[in-house]
């Protein structure tokens, strides 16, 4: 089961947890940001890219994807894709 993580609203925060999960789990994961219209927050969600999940988020309102990223994404990289989504968060 996918974790939101802690830490709402921090791409920094956000791009750590996205690298520690890559780092322990093998292969490749599409990245959400999820917006809470009740709290005005934002978490982060995973999903392996093989599960059905990622395709239902797509069409899901109040879910953005960031992308779909392996092993060794850079976190200057991904903190930039993640800062570009939560620029298109309404």
């Amino acid at each position: 089961m996918p974790k939101a993580h802690a830490r709402p609203n921090n791409p920094v925060s956000m791009a750590e947890a996205i690298q520690a999960l890559l780092d322990t789990v093998p292969g490749a994961r599409t990245v959400f940001l999820r917006h809470k219209r009740s709290s005005q927050t934002l978490s982060i969600e995973s999903y392996k890219t093989s599960d059905p999940e990622p395709d239902k988020l797509r069409k899901t309102a109040g879910y953005y994807e960031v992308g779909t990223y392996g092993r060794g994404i850079a976190t200057s990289d991904l903190v930039a894709d993640i800062l570009e989504t939560m620029g298109r968060v309404r």
